[in-house]
Order: structure tokens, then sequence, then C-alpha cells
């Protein structure tokens, strides 16, 4: 029987979930006779948590060398294996999304940074060089300090600076491409064309003097990176680096103490975490480190102690208000913080300031790179990365989550601002007292 005309050679169906994807293309499938292929983003979480060592399987079209010389008996095995992979749920049964986040997910691969380098580039290929008015491309934050051989563990995300002639409506975004969680950060060409004000600005001068440049259509961006790496060092950059991130810092402690009640909204918590971050970031420029967000309480310590000054990494531990933490305590935070990361990414809905965080495959990030400064003795450290992560979470719930599950969800980050002492004006007022102690002593290592 001959088979219905069509114009495609290949035909994409996609949706949410619970639409009727799978019912209408098994009958598209069968109306026009031809085969079909499913795949879905659990599956792509699942290829990114785990190696080709440890399921086979999951992975085999995308290692196999040649699939396409492949018979359909060779291929028929493979499949079986896929099916099986899901787990012990009868063949017919599908997992809710809900209950995928709540299993125990196996950990992230581990790759060398060279092959997460490549597969970025080919992102920037295939999607980002799409976009109009694209001027380039280049690696930012912590990947572009590592050497090509280190391991890369995928709970970590690549940030990746995208240049255009004019800035989208949001200049932040997040993209999860072949297992990997890629933060883009959008700049305009302009912000390109001066290398004294790049080496003189705390964040963009480390980055561009070590970067590595994806794509540079326009010309603009190698002879820039040169002369960033050629200049950085320079004792007068040095300084106006310093200069940069002290006055940032400065600020960070006026806004603090025009701050009279800290305990009704999350305004105060954040002012000491912009504080406690130019801190870490400004002794790290004065000392040629890279700054780091996830790690910032970590690296503060490091340099402090690099002065023989862990005293005071103690004083800005309490001025955050982990000091008196314990293991237990935060391992609880961290738990409770997934769950409600979990179920934020359930009912989101309404759009936030960060809420291109709150996405599934993000779920290693907080996890899993919160788990590695625990285990490594530095729980205390940990919370700020969680509090970093989460309280976007928390809005979602607020706007978003049943109207009953509403009032819990408020009364844990209560008790989250609550055993970081954010409780009184009179706690402030200590709080703002040592922050200001803390930071005089701090500037006298610049």
């Amino acid at each position: 029987m001959a088979q219905p005309p069509r114009s495609w050679q290949v035909l994409i169906v996609g949706g949410p979930s619970g639409v009727g994807k799978t019912s209408v293309s098994y009958r598209l499938a069968h109306h026009f006779g031809v085969g079909i292929t499913e795949i879905d983003d659990f599956q792509v979480l699942l290829e990114a948590m785990t190696t080709p060592e440890q399921q086979p399987a999951l992975h085999f079209w995308r290692i196999h060398p040649a699939p396409e010389q492949l018979t359909a008996d060779e291929i028929s095995p493979p499949a079986r294996g896929i099916r099986s992979s899901r787990g012990s749920a009868p063949p017919s049964r599908r997992f809710t999304r809900q209950e995928y986040l709540m299993h125990e997910q196996p950990r992230s691969a581990v790759l060398p940074v060279h092959e997460v380098i490549a597969r970025v580039r080919a992102w920037v290929t295939l999607h980002a060089s799409q976009l109009p008015g694209f001027a380039g491309a280049y690696l930012w934050a912590g990947i572009t300090a590592l050497p090509s051989d280190a391991p890369f563990a995928l709970y970590r995300d690549v940030d990746v600076v995208v240049v255009l002639a004019a800035l989208p409506a949001e200049d932040t975004g997040e993209v999860f491409f072949q297992g990997l969680m890629i933060e883009v950060i959008y700049k305009t060409l302009d912000d390109h064309r001066d290398a004294d004000l790049v080496l003189a600005d705390p964040s963009a001068g480390p980055n561009l003097a070590t970067t590595q440049i994806l794509a540079d259509p326009t010309g603009i961006l190698l002879p820039l990176q040169q002369q960033v790496a050629a200049q950085y060092r320079e004792p007068r950059w040095i300084a106006a680096r310093c200069a940069a991130a002290r006055q940032a810092v400065q600020q960070q402690l006026a806004n603090m103490r025009q701050t009279s009640d800290p305990g009704h909204s999350q305004d105060a918590l954040w002012q000491v975490w912009g504080l406690l971050n130019g801190l870490s970031s400004m002794l790290a420029v004065a000392q040629l480190a890279r700054p780091t967000t996830r790690r910032t309480l970590a690296l503060l310590g490091e340099l402090l102690t690099a002065h023989e000054r862990p005293d005071l990494h103690e004083l800005a531990l309490a001025v955050w208000g982990s000091a008196q933490l314990s293991r237990a305590e935060v391992q609880a935070m961290l738990d409770q913080s997934v769950n409600v990361f979990d179920r934020a990414v359930v009912v989101v809905k309404t759009p936030t300031p960060f809420g291109f965080t709150i996405r599934a495959h993000l779920r290693p990030y907080l996890q899993e790179a919160t788990q590695e400064l625990i285990d490594a003795g530095q729980h205390r450290e940990a919370t700020f990365w969680i509090v970093t992560l989460v309280t976007e979470a928390y809005l979602v719930l607020a706007n978003d989550a049943p109207a009953d599950e509403r009032p819990a969800y408020a009364a844990q980050l209560r008790t989250v601002l609550d055993a970081l002492g954010y409780t009184s004006a009179q706690a402030w007022d200590t709080r703002v007292a040592a922050a200001e102690r803390l930071t005089h002593e701090v500037v006298q290592f610049l």
C-alpha cells in the first residue's frame, strides 16, 4: 500500500508534559509509515548526570562511532536496555516530573576542561552565532583559570559571554546543552572597544586576561584579549582594579548603615551578601586570584589566612551569620533547600528577577556543588551558596505555590533567616558594627 505523500524529511513534535505529544506522534508515524524517535528532558538530564560506563545503553547513540551502519537486530538490544534503565516501574508507567525530582539522582559526570570547552564552542556555533547582532563570544569565570586537562564536574556551570550589537531584554540566561549548564552573560560590542576600561574593571580585567575567545567575527575581541593579558599584571592596573573594588565595598557598607529593620524582608541579607562578596573579590583582585561566587567565603578565608589573619575569617562568618552553625545544621538546611527548589521547579509560572535559575537541570548546581563544600569541612561557608540559589525558589513559591502551601514555605524561609541571625534591629546594629570592623581590617591589605 502506497504511503501518503509528505513535504518533510524530519518532523519534530514538541510541547509541555501531558499535552498529548506521544499520542499524536504515533498516529502520525502510522499514517505516514515512518519511524519515530522519542526524547525528553528527563533523558537529557540523565545523560548529563551519568557516564557511558555507568549507563551504556542510555549513551549508546551519542558514543557509537557509526550508528547509521547498524542493522535492525543490532539496534534492538540497546533500545531494550534503555527501556530497562528507566527503573523497576511497569513498561507503561511514566514518571512525572515531581516523582523524578524526588528520586535519588546519580552523581554528575566529570569531563576534562578541553571537552567542556569544545561543547561550549559548539553551542556558540549552533545557537549564539544566530542571534541578531552577534559579535563574538568568550569564556568567563572559573573555567578560564583551569588547565585544559583538569577535571570539570558537570554540577558546575560554565559562564559564557555573548557579545551583541545591543543588549537583549534580559542580560543573563541559562541553557542546557550536551550535558552542560551554560550561563549566558550578554555584553555589548561597545563594552569591548577600550582596553584601558577593561583593565581597570575588577570583574572584566581578570576574566579577559585569561579567557579563550570562542568566536570573533568582528576581529575586535582577540586583539583586546591579547592587550589585556599583556598588561594585566602591571601595578597601575592592579591598583585601579583594587580602587574600583574598594569603592563597591564601601557602597555596600553604606547601604547596610541605612537599613534600620532587617527582620521583614531579604534586603538586609543581600546587603551583607554583597559586602562579603565584594571583600572576597577585592582581596582576590589584589593578589591576582580569581573571584568566585560559590566559594566566596571559602576564598575569603584562604586569602585572609595567607595574610596570617584567620581571626578575620571568623569575623566574616559572624557578619554573615553562619559562624555558630554545625555541619548537621547546614546539612539539614541544604536538604530542605533542595526540596524547596524541586517544588519551585514544578510550580513556577510567574517571572521573577532570577527565574532563569529555577530549572530542573540546575538541581546539581545547588545540591552537589554545595555538598562538595560541606564534605570539605566548609559547611559554614556553604551557607552562602545555599542562600544564593534557594531564595529565588522561595520567591517562586510565594507567587505560584498553592495557597495552602505558602504559609509553610514562608515559615521555612523565616527559619533560614533566623538561623543566620536576621532577627531584630538590635542584632542588625551589632552586625553592622562587625561589618565596619571587618572592612577596615581587610582594606589594610591592599
